[in-house]
């Protein structure tokens, strides 16, 4: 089955395929999740992933984002409301979509300055986006990274790159 993408989160991982279907395995406890909770509609439909030490964040091949695992959590918060997205990723508390015009927005907790997109953040040029446990990393169009959110170890300090290429979690 070709694998179009893997997630490692706190303890657990999830496969992706190309048709969309999503496998899971390892502790599901934190994130109240095993493979028979994932709904039977959403497997086929499913475009890209991203998991978190609570919840797992999938994007629907219409762009559409639905919220697995640990109920109440702030993920589930405001993401009714979010336009399509083609990524996503997760810190600790909030998260960052990536709209197919390379926009981005976030939603749920503020800590960090999390949710405070900065002003080097050029919408409509980002090309990728990455989340460390309390922090975002974005890659521009043009090459540039730019971080934000905890500043503990210079985590959200990012040197001064002009031709990056790709950022990762």
């Amino acid at each position: 089955v070709p694998i179009r993408q893997v997630v490692a989160a706190s303890q657990y991982s999830l496969a992706l395929t190309e048709e969309g279907y999503l496998y899971f395995w390892g502790n599901g406890n934190l994130v109240e999740l095993d493979q028979s909770s994932i709904k039977k509609e959403y497997q086929g439909n499913i475009k890209r992933v991203a998991g978190g030490s609570n919840n797992v964040i999938l994007i629907m091949d219409d762009g559409s984002i639905n919220v697995l695992g640990m109920q109440g959590t702030i993920f589930f918060q405001y993401a009714e409301n979010l336009p399509p997205l083609v990524a996503v990723v997760m810190s600790e508390t909030a998260a960052v979509g990536l709209t197919e015009d390379g926009r981005i927005v976030t939603w749920g907790g503020a800590q960090y300055d999390l949710l405070n997109i900065p002003e080097e953040v050029v919408q409509g040029e980002v090309k990728q986006i990455a989340a460390g446990r309390y922090h975002f990393t974005a890659l521009m169009n043009d090459g540039t990274v730019v971080s934000w959110g905890r500043e503990l170890f210079g985590e959200s300090n990012a040197p001064n790159i002009t031709d990056a290429v790709a950022v990762y979690s």
